[in-house]
């Protein structure tokens, strides 16, 4: 049988990085949890996800912009390096699906309709 780790996520891209052969994404989510107060806090945290398959990184650079909403599928697995003689370790969030859900523009132009209102 086999076993694997697997994501399936939604955020908002940060930046778009080549780096080698890969592609680099930086994508934000953002989440609310109630405080002690009983308020509301948003708190957003960034991953950074690495698209291997060079059809898929073309697309990725050609279509993506900053503040895209994307849905993001794929394996996480741990990897580790040497660095002066010491073991870093990570972990790798290796992206095989990418959707561009809702542009930025197209976004901007539906809250500024929504204020208009």
């Amino acid at each position: 049988m086999n076993t694997f780790a697997r994501f399936d996520t939604y955020g908002h891209v940060g930046n778009i990085t080549t780096v080698g052969k890969t592609l680099k994404i930086r994508v934000a989510h953002t989440f609310s949890r109630k405080n002690d107060r009983g308020d509301y806090d948003n708190t957003t945290r960034w991953n950074t996800y690495t698209i291997f398959k060079d059809s898929r990184a073309k697309w990725a650079r050609e279509n993506l912009k900053p503040g895209d909403l994307v849905r993001l599928e794929g394996e996480y697995f741990e990897d580790s390096y040497d660095k002066d003689g010491e073991t870093i370790y990570g972990v790798t969030l290796a992206c095989s699906q990418i959707d561009l859900l809702c542009p930025k523009a197209m976004r901007d132009l539906w809250n500024e309709h929504n204020r208009a209102a």
